[in-house]
C-alpha cells in the first residue's frame, strides 16, 4: 500500500496518468492510502470505531 500527501490546504491531489493499474483510495484519521488491485480477487476493508484499521486484499483463482 502506498501512502499519499495532503498539501496544507487538505487538498489532495492524484494524477491519472500516473497510474499503472485499478486502484482504491482510502482516507482515515488524516492520512490517506493508495491500493493496487489485483486482477482477481476481493478487498476488504476492516473498520473499528469509525476507523480503518486494516484492508485484506485476497487473490482467488477459478478453476
Amino acid at each position: 500500500m502506498k501512502p499519499l500527501k495532503i498539501d496544507a490546504n487538505g487538498a489532495l491531489y492524484i494524477s491519472a496518468e500516473e497510474l499503472k493499474q485499478p486502484c482504491v483510495v482510502v482516507v482515515s484519521e488524516k492520512k490517506v492510502m493508495l491500493q493496487p488491485l489485483n486482477p482477481f480477487g476481493t478487498l476488504e476493508v476492516i473498520t473499528q470505531n469509525n476507523k480503518v484499521l486494516r484492508i485484506n486484499n485476497n487473490e482467488s483463482i477459478l478453476f
